[in-house]
């Protein structure tokens, strides 16, 4: 039993490593990529890349969550060692992804002929462009039910691995032949051959580890255990759904609006706050097993004061990297992609609030997954998309770009004033929801003051040089944010517990 559990422990810990390492290569070889993308293709193409990304992913709906419906399926048979229940799942899964590939073919054609009126304008080839992006996505649904069970086995720092090489592979092919080619058609097919170089491995290690799992035919799952998944598959389908409309949808409202040079702009920006929001998305997302562990055996009083401390770090961090993408932003694109290439300061400043009330919920997603609170709130959803979608499209309409980010920090509302509080903080804690609601707005404020002192610091201190400002910049961010956070809170019992824990890991 002690191997087993050290066993986890390091898969654990190789995985975090990993999938850590993962991120920040991925980042880094996307901002090399970003920049020779531009120098060659330019922000309309930018734009359309942006956009068929966004359309694809709206396709990607039709995976309705089974991937991770299956996997939680696989967890108990793969902890008894249980190969024929592994058998029969992988069986379903199989050909469940079938049956996705076959309708994300048929919807992703029938998409073609509506390109130009989605996007706004025509591109020559456009039309090629996309059947590229649609294959490349449909055939990464190949290997899922691979990938699934080498991750229920915690080898997920093994996918990290092949994830790395194909991150590498992808980016070098691509950014030599932009200089050789200046070609979209041929950076998407390398991206679509790098797909297939990724798949292979995965099936490599899939054979070389799992070759049992074919060694026999199965019965198909009973109907009372398909009813398992396909429950769990429809609470994950509202959420997905969802999360797309809340999401996904701008770039397609902004192409709409706006042009596909203005989509090209943002989708900059969006790889920049993106790329940080995966970062402490991933951070948050770690601690999932510990607090489920924490809701299983502690009080509701423990269990609160955890949440509250979580919150306390969360608003720590977050209110430090809104005021960096408020003030670093514009000076960091002038030295990446040039002058041309910058957003009007005013939606920057949307984008940053925007950010700030994305990433605070990572704290209440966390507890609420950990604790499977999925069907109470399963018609917040809806409500929050379709606010979304019609303030974003709306103001969009009056405003201009900086409406459709409005729309999505006021959808976001929905979660923090209604959703959080009644279907997670009340549940879990007992308590008033309208306690979680002055938390939250207590800290969103606070944020907000220190969004405009920075950002007037900032504004006194000028220089002609871009580097230079983006040092005197951040210098101001680093310190104060964090200055008046501890000024604030350092007395605090959250902020004591913060430090004994991290006092301890150290």
């Amino acid at each position: 039993m002690k191997n087993k559990e050290k066993n986890r422990s390091e898969y654990s810990k190789k995985g975090a490593v990993t999938a850590i390492l993962s991120n920040v290569i991925k980042i880094a070889l996307g901002f090399v990529n970003r920049k020779i993308f531009v120098m060659f293709l330019g922000a309309t193409i930018v734009g359309l890349n942006g956009l068929f990304g966004n359309i694809v992913s709206m396709l990607a709906i039709s995976e309705l969550g089974i991937g991770t419906a299956i996997i939680s399926q696989l967890y108990g048979p793969v902890a008894r060692g249980d190969k024929q229940k592994i058998r029969k799942l992988l069986k379903f899964y199989k050909k469940a992804y079938a049956g996705i590939m076959a309708v994300m073919i048929v919807a992703g054609l029938a998409v073609v002929p509506f390109l130009t009126l989605i996007a706004g304008e025509h591109v020559d080839g456009m039309e090629l462009y996309y059947i590229l992006f649609l294959a490349d996505v449909v055939i990464s649904y190949v290997v899922a039910y691979k990938r699934s069970l080498i991750s229920a086995h915690q080898r997920e720092y093994t996918l990290n691995i092949i994830q790395i090489i194909y991150a590498v592979v992808m980016n070098a092919f691509q950014i030599g032949l932009l200089f050789a080619t200046k070609s979209f058609t041929v950076f998407l097919i390398v991206k679509l051959v790098s797909r297939l170089f990724e798949n292979a491995m995965i099936s490599v290690t899939y054979r070389k580890d799992y070759k049992w799992v074919e060694e026999e035919e199965v019965d198909e799952l009973a109907k009372n255990e398909k009813k398992v998944i396909t429950t769990k598959v429809k609470a994950l389908f509202l959420h997905k759904i969802s999360s797309f409309l809340v999401f996904g949808t701008d770039n397609i409202i902004i192409s709409n609006l706006f042009g596909l040079v203005t989509t090209g702009l943002y989708a900059n920006y969006f790889l920049i706050i993106n790329s940080v929001q995966v970062l402490l998305g991933q951070m948050f997302g770690a601690v999932i097993p510990s607090v489920g562990n924490l809701l299983a055996k502690e009080s509701k009083e423990k269990t609160h004061s955890v949440f509250k401390a979580s919150m306390m770090l969360e608003f720590f961090v977050t209110s430090f990297a809104a005021t960096c993408m408020l003030t670093l932003l514009q000076p960091f694109v002038t030295i990446w992609l040039g002058d041309e290439y910058l957003l009007a300061m005013p939606v920057v400043a949307m984008l940053a609030v925007a950010f700030y009330s994305n990433v605070t919920r990572n704290t209440p997603t966390v507890f609420k997954t950990a604790a499977g609170i999925f069907e109470p709130d399963k018609h917040v959803p809806f409500i929050e998309s379709l606010v979304n979608l019609v303030v974003s499209i709306v103001l969009g309409m009056w405003m201009g770009l900086i409406g459709v980010f409005i729309g999505t920090f006021v959808s976001s509302l929905v979660v923090h004033l209604y959703s959080y509080p009644k279907f997670v903080y009340k549940k879990l804690f007992g308590r008033k929801a309208f306690e979680y609601v002055l938390e939250w707005g207590k800290y969103f404020l606070i944020a907000l003051v220190e969004l405009l002192i920075v950002f007037g610091l900032t504004n006194l201190v000028k220089f002609d040089s871009s580097w230079a400002t983006l040092f005197a910049n951040a210098g101001i961010c680093l310190l104060v944010p964090n200055l008046i956070n501890l000024a604030l809170f350092g007395r605090s019992s959250e902020f004591k517990y913060l430090m004994e824990k991290f006092g301890k890991k150290c």
